[in-house]
């Protein structure tokens, strides 16, 4: 993951085969948070996986996560 100050963050997940979901590891759940509350967009590079060696990378922009996850937990 990579934040908007520019600065890299290893973090690992597990995304299953056929599914469109990546599981974020829990000892990265409140990182990745962060910075998705944050703004600017982060990026995801996706890589090494245990039955491909295709890399993926995307943005996601942090906008309004912050409101909308707030939302849905009530806070």
């Amino acid at each position: 993951m990579r934040t908007p100050d520019g600065a890299d963050h290893k973090i690992t997940g597990t995304m299953y085969c056929g599914d469109d979901r990546v599981f974020v590891d829990e000892a990265y759940t409140d990182e990745v948070l962060t910075a998705l509350k944050g703004e600017g967009n982060v990026m995801f590079r996706l890589e090494k996986a245990d039955r491909t060696v295709n890399s993926y990378l995307f943005g996601a922009p942090a906008s309004n996560f912050a409101a909308q996850y707030n939302a849905q937990v009530g806070q």
